[in-house]
Formats: C-alpha cells, sequence, structure tokens
C-alpha cells in the first residue's frame, strides 16, 4: 500500500489567510483547507484506493510558531516515510483581480532541474482540479523553491520548505484566492459542493499519479 501525507496548510492557531468575502470559521484559510483534505480522505476511503493517508494535526499549535508548527509537520511526513506528499492552501492578494488556481512542486531556482515526480504530482492535481471545478482561471503548474534552504531545527523555515525539506516528491496546492470576490463566488453560492468539488479534483489527479507514476 502506497503511502500519502495529505497536510493541510497552516493551523487552527496560526490560520494563514482570511476571506473578506466568507464569514466565521469558513474565512480562514487552515479550516477552508482542513475542509478539503477531510473530504479527500473520506473519498480516498469511498473509491478503496490503494493508499494510506497521514494527515499531520499538532496536539497543541499554541506552543509553537507558525513556522515552528511548519517544522513539526515537516518532521512527521519524514518520519512517516510517506510515499509522495501534498499541502493544501488556500491563496491571497493584495488586488482582488488576482484569481485562479496553482500547483507548486520543487524546482533548483535559476536552473532547468527539477523533481520530475513532484512536477508530475503537481500536474495531474491541478488539471483534475481544473477539470472539477472548470470555473477557476489556469494559473498554471510552478517549479518554487527557496533560495536559501533551511535543513536547520529553527523556528523559521525558509519558504516553501515543504518542498524542499521533505523527503519525497511533495506538491502545495493553491485552489483559489480567499481575496477574490470571483473565487469565492461559488463558496459562498454552494459551500459543500465547492469543497466537494476541490477535493475530488485532488484525489482524481492522486489516482492519476498513482496509476501512472507509483505502479
Amino acid at each position: 500500500m502506497l503511502k500519502l501525507a495529505w497536510s493541510c496548510g497552516h493551523d487552527p492557531y496560526h490560520y494563514g489567510c482570511f476571506s473578506p468575502f466568507l464569514a466565521g470559521e469558513k474565512s480562514k484559510e487552515h479550516f477552508l483547507a482542513r475542509q478539503v483534505v477531510e473530504k479527500g480522505r473520506q473519498i480516498i476511503k469511498d473509491r478503496n484506493l490503494d493508499v494510506e493517508v497521514y494527515t499531520p494535526i499538532h496536539p497543541n499549535p499554541k506552543e509553537l510558531s507558525a513556522g515552528g508548527v511548519l517544522n513539526w509537520k515537516i518532521r512527521m511526513i519524514n518520519e512517516y516515510k510517506a510515499d509522495f506528499a501534498i499541502e493544501s492552501h488556500f491563496n491571497s492578494a493584495g488586488s482582488q483581480t488576482a484569481k485562479g488556481i496553482e500547483t507548486i512542486y520543487f524546482s533548483v531556482p535559476f536552473t532547468n532541474k527539477f523533481s520530475s515526480k513532484g512536477k508530475k504530482l503537481a500536474e495531474c492535481i491541478h488539471f483534475n482540479t481544473l477539470n472539477s471545478c472548470p470555473y477557476l482561471a489556469d494559473r498554471g503548474t510552478k517549479g518554487m523553491a527557496s533560495i536559501l534552504r533551511n535543513y536547520g531545527s529553527g523556528e523559521n523555515p525558509a519558504r516553501f520548505a515543504f518542498l524542499t525539506k521533505t523527503n519525497m516528491p511533495a506538491v502545495i496546492l493553491e485552489p483559489l484566492f480567499l481575496s477574490s470576490p470571483k473565487d469565492c463566488e461559488n463558496l459562498i453560492i454552494n459551500y459543500d459542493q465547492t469543497i466537494e468539488q476541490l477535493a475530488q479534483g485532488v484525489v482524481n489527479g492522486i489516482q492519476q499519479f498513482m496509476e501512472e507514476v507509483l505502479k
């Protein structure tokens, strides 16, 4: 059985960005990401996919900084020895015009070197999510990494540490902008359906990646 680590971006205490167009917990990035992950885990179970899913949830994130929680998650994922890893996020920008989905994989800065499996995983998830949510604008898959890679145990990991410090193919999914009224429209009109569509897109991508790369 394959092992997937599917992480929820941020944590309930350091919840990431928020949307001015949504109310209560639904306005917070971590809450939305966790909803997608929980629904995705259920879809995987219902489909009887040959994959075990681990979601690292820190028992008391208030004890750590946001960077400390991220370092803890990465350490747990590496100890779990996942075959591949995903972290679900939601995006935000200073302008309400920024919108759409982007999926990020590890690439060495200023070179043409990248994780081939990571790129394939990003493509599978990205395009299946677009198929599941055709109302999203396509911002593409992107190779990213921190120029300064932080391998230490410090509380402030470099940006994109989820890509650079994990020991397996890993991607970060940013399916829409919480700062965009257009992107938030479907969450406002039909929240449950939109969360399910987002989760289905990821699971369809996982299934494609398993069938084409890991088997």
